[in-house]
């Protein structure tokens, strides 16, 4: 497991050192957020999730998608008393397959309360080009064609970016426009 993706801030010269020296090991399994630790979306910020996907998703190797992370779930409140001794509680909060108080988890009671089902659900994202769980629908199609081979490459600032056999994979990490490389663009998370 490369944690050290997940302990990097969303910052690309340290995003690019902690893929460089896990990529070296050349069999990574990559990980932005888990059960332990921050959900993805309140980890990289809501503005940051869809470049979060398109870089745990193109990475070679195997990457592992915390429920929830493909809809954009935040951390949730705890409770009291915790029910976790390690006070994770807030990280463990149940997947949000509709917009109903239960959100299709359970029959019953959740242990945790939902985080917020009306605003974040599978059933809203699915069918909707624009959603997040759409994206990671395209990135997962995508990886199976990106063939063998890695290599980083130089970028500008804020930009992490490298090679995937014929796809060259930008990740802008900057609140600031970035000009895409040449070429023929695959996908992209926003429009412009």
């Amino acid at each position: 497991f490369a944690f050290e993706l997940m302990f990097s801030p969303w910052d690309a010269d340290r995003l690019r050192a902690a893929i460089e020296s896990a990529a070296r090991a050349e069999r990574a399994a990559w990980v932005l957020s888990n059960h332990d630790f921050e959900r993805l979306a309140s980890h990289v910020g809501a503005e940051n999730v869809r470049a979060a996907a398109v870089l745990l998703l193109t990475l070679p190797g195997a990457a592992f998608v915390y429920q929830g992370d493909e809809i954009g779930l935040v951390n949730g409140p705890g409770v009291d008393p915790p029910l976790d001794r390690a006070g994770r509680d807030r990280l463990r909060h149940p997947m949000q397959w509709d917009a109903r108080p239960e959100a299709v988890f359970t029959t019953g009671t959740p242990w945790l309360p939902l985080v917020d089902p009306e605003e974040r659900n599978v059933e809203d994202q699915r069918g909707d080009p624009g959603s997040l769980l759409e994206l990671y629908r395209r990135l997962l199609e995508l990886r199976r064609g990106l063939g063998s081979g890695f290599r980083l490459l130089d970028a500008e600032p804020g930009v992490v970016a490298f090679e995937r056999g014929t796809h060259t994979i930008t990740v802008n990490t900057s609140a600031e426009q970035r000009p895409a490389p040449a070429g023929e663009t695959v996908l992209a998370t926003h429009e412009g």
